[in-house]
Parts: C-alpha cells; sequence; structure tokens
C-alpha cells in the first residue's frame, strides 16, 4: 500500500511550528482523507487556514495523530513532494502523541529533479528539489496548469499521486 501525504504548517521547524492539515491520498489503495487540526493557526498567507477555520472545523490533535499512526502503520511507502520537510513534521507530531512512524518515505522532488534540470545542492548540503507546481505544469500538462490551489494539503496530496502514478510508476 502506496500512500501520498502532504501537510500544511504554521512555520517551517517541525522543533517549535505544528501541522494545521494534513491530506492522506490513496495511490494504489482507497484512500481519500484531509483534516485540520484543532489550534492556534499561523502562515495564513501561505494556505489560507485561518484560526477561525482551525477552531470550527479542526480535529482534536490526539485524534488526528492516532489516525496518521494508524494508517502509517499499513503503508509501504509514503509518498510527499519535500518528504524530508513533511517527514519531519508528522514525525514530531505523531511522537508528541505518543506514536511512531516507521514507514518508508518517497520523495517526488528528488525523483524529479533530473527531469526538471535541477541540480546541486542548498548551503546546509540538502539536495535541491524540484517544486511540486513546476513538475505538474511540465508532467502532467495543461490540466494542473489553472489549479488555484497550490498548497492545499489535499490538492498537493493530489498532485503528488498524479506524478507518482503518471510519471514514475510509468518510468516516463
Amino acid at each position: 500500500m502506496r500512500i501520498a501525504l502532504d501537510v500544511e504548517t504554521t512555520g517551517l521547524d517541525p522543533n517549535r511550528d505544528r501541522i494545521v492539515s494534513v491530506a492522506l491520498i490513496g495511490i494504489d489503495v482507497p484512500l481519500d482523507e484531509y483534516m485540520l487540526v484543532k489550534g492556534d493557526g499561523g502562515a495564513v498567507e501561505i494556505h489560507g487556514i485561518t484560526p477561525e477555520m482551525l477552531e470550527a472545523e479542526g480535529l482534536h490533535p490526539a485524534y488526528v495523530a492516532g489516525f496518521i499512526a494508524e494508517i502509517l502503520g499499513d503503508v509501504e511507502e509514503v509518498w510527499a513532494h519535500n518528504a524530508r520537510f513533511d517527514k519531519a513534521f508528522v514525525q514530531a507530531f505523531l511522537e508528541e502523541h505518543g506514536y511512531q512512524c516507521t514507514a518508508k518515505w518517497r520523495c517526488t522532488g528528488l525523483e524529479l529533479r533530473g527531469r526538471m534540470g535541477v541540480t546541486g545542492n542548498f548551503p546546509d548540503g540538502n539536495p535541491r528539489i524540484a517544486g511540486l507546481r513546476r513538475c505538474a505544469e511540465a508532467l502532467l500538462g495543461p490540466s494542473i496548469e489553472d489549479a488555484s490551489d497550490w498548497h492545499n494539503a489535499s490538492y498537493d496530496a493530489r498532485v503528488v499521486r498524479e506524478l507518482v502514478t503518471c510519471v514514475i510508476d510509468a518510468g516516463d
């Protein structure tokens, strides 16, 4: 079983910031889950998730953590576009609630970087990855170009699923 996962967060540091939304989309299994996580908001200008939305629609963090842990306990691979980022936040979130994640993570951004002409590393030594939107527009075609939902965990996870099934699995 493989899934695509994406999170939206209040910032970039998994030790200080937190998950505000998570999407788990099946790649080769029927799974389509999107959850807001109750708590303080942040980075609204990036993902559009307001504190009011989190209060009204957010689920209790312990419930979300248990749900994620249960799903990840059954998967062989978790695909994310920036797997280092998503994995760090998911692991910190799960550990905070007494769970662990042992699933194998794979990164579409790294898998596709050569096809997108992205080379080299960031100053900290981490490899540069090709951006999700850039990969999607180039490799999935015009159907993706007019999307206005970038930085929506559900939309981004669906794009990751499409990149895995249409490009990586197909060997194109």
